[in-house]
């Protein structure tokens, strides 16, 4: 998932976008509870229980990870039932911050 983020500054741009990417796990998790297993930024591992009780470090945790060029992803299980018998397929979903731009021309 690319983001393409605008914003008074580009600190606050990588603020956004970092807040985009907590709320996106968080709201997945919620609608389907259990799904996602974790989110991974650089070489740390943030369970969703973790993540649930400590949004601010883990947001601060997502901006030092971007700021140092450290890759963040999601890593979920799906339940597959066609073709055969039913499984759990691992999906993961990588957030990339594109560009950044100030609102000033």
């Amino acid at each position: 998932e690319d983001h393409f983020i605008r914003g008074p500054s580009d600190q606050q741009g990588l603020l956004i976008h970092c807040q985009r990417v907590l709320q996106s796990v968080l709201r997945l998790h919620h609608k389907t509870p259990h799904l996602v297993a974790d989110l991974r930024l650089g070489q740390s591992q943030w369970t969703i229980s973790r993540l649930l009780r400590d949004h601010k470090s883990a947001l601060a945790e997502l901006i030092r990870c971007y700021k140092s060029g450290q890759h963040v992803w999601m890593v979920a299980f799906v339940f597959w039932r066609e073709c055969g018998e039913p499984r759990y397929v691992g999906v993961e979903k990588a957030f990339c911050l594109c560009f950044t731009s100030s609102g000033r021309s």
